[in-house]
């Protein structure tokens, strides 16, 4: 075996990796989490949250800032004007973003100025008439 294949063996092996994590992030579903269990102690975690939004503020770069609330306690969340555009893409009304409006969303958590904070993931917000909280 010669260096070409070895090469050869090396890029379609890391290229099968991506598309499997690719993929598999797709099938991340972590249980619904209650807001007020959220805490400094679960930031990178991946969560699922239900709620309402409430103070909803759109920057003039279009990113969206807001928090989620269920009864339990709330979280500021954002998301960047990229994460929008890809939400766009896969169907997503982004035009349902609103103050009132419950939605199930999953993403990271982040420290940001000694806050938490909800990052969601690309494609992972849903609007629900009724979702468990």
């Amino acid at each position: 075996m010669d260096e070409g294949d070895i090469i050869k063996i090396c890029l379609v092996g890391s290229v099968g990796g991506l598309i499997i994590l690719y993929l598999s992030i797709g099938m991340i579903d972590p249980e619904i989490t209650d807001i007020g269990d959220l805490g400094r102690e679960d930031v990178n975690r991946l969560v699922k949250v239900c709620g309402r939004i409430n103070n909803l503020k759109v920057s003039k770069d279009g990113h969206l800032f807001f928090e989620i609330m269920d009864e339990t306690g709330s979280i500021r969340v954002v998301i960047w004007r990229d994460i929008l555009k890809h939400m766009y893409m896969k169907n997503v009304n982004i035009s349902r973003f609103r103050n009132g409006a419950k939605v199930e969303m999953t993403g990271s958590i982040e420290l940001y100025r000694n806050e938490i904070e909800l990052i969601p993931l690309r494609g992972l917000v849903k609007f629900m008439e009724d979702c468990e909280e």
